[in-house]
């Protein structure tokens, strides 16, 4: 069975199933079939390996829009693009493989952006924490990392806080505030010594 009528079929079996995300996805990818079918000097015909060129190129192109609705905050529409290209998860294996990949950098820039959004409330809440105390340090004076997940052991995302402060000398009431404010281990908030710029 070629590609081409793979899609045919699998359009058949998603309007049965009433599946309108795969069935969209599946119509426009015959779309295109039928654009190269038709296109001159084709004699309305599509080998296999043209089609499967078709498919990594939409896959590509998916996933391209997926990134850019990522990078500019609307992850709702990246997953819903990303959805629609999963859509397709009957087709050949160098396409899945492709999608994979794609799907893989996506999901890259999605932690990222978390870990991102997580650092700037933890460093509102330390500073608030402070405030009272020490209110020479301001949300600059503070820095925070947090470690990327490790897909193998699905373990919570461990974060070092740092503190750059001229009251050294008060480090352990710096972190004992912080400690209880943000529920952290001592070994995971560090005080670092700032350098005056006065004179």
């Amino acid at each position: 069975m070629s590609l081409f009528e793979q899609i045919s079929k699998d359009i058949m079996a998603a309007m049965k199933a009433k599946d309108k995300v795969r069935l969209e996805a599946l119509r426009n990818v015959k779309k295109y079939f039928i654009e190269a079918k038709t296109a001159p000097g084709n004699n309305d015909e599509l080998s296999d390996a043209e089609a499967l060129k078709i498919l990594a190129k939409l896959a590509k192109q998916s996933h391209e829009s997926a990134a850019l609705f990522q990078e500019k905050g609307r992850s709702e529409l990246a997953e819903e693009e990303l959805a629609v290209w999963q859509g397709t998860a009957s087709l050949p294996t160098v396409t899945q493989e492709t999608w994979a990949k794609e799907t893989e950098k996506i999901q890259a820039v999605q932690q990222l952006q978390i870990r991102e959004v997580l650092a700037r409330r933890i460093v509102r809440e330390a500073e608030t924490l402070l405030r009272d105390d020490f209110p020479g340090i301001t949300e600059k004076d503070i820095e925070v990392y947090i470690q990327q997940e490790s897909p193998e052991s699905g373990a919570s995302q461990p974060c070092i806080v740092t503190v750059h402060t001229e009251e050294t000398d008060r480090a352990e009431d710096i972190r004992q505030q912080l400690q209880s404010g943000l529920r952290l281990p001592q070994s995971q908030i560090r005080i670092k010594g700032k350098e005056s710029t006065d004179g």
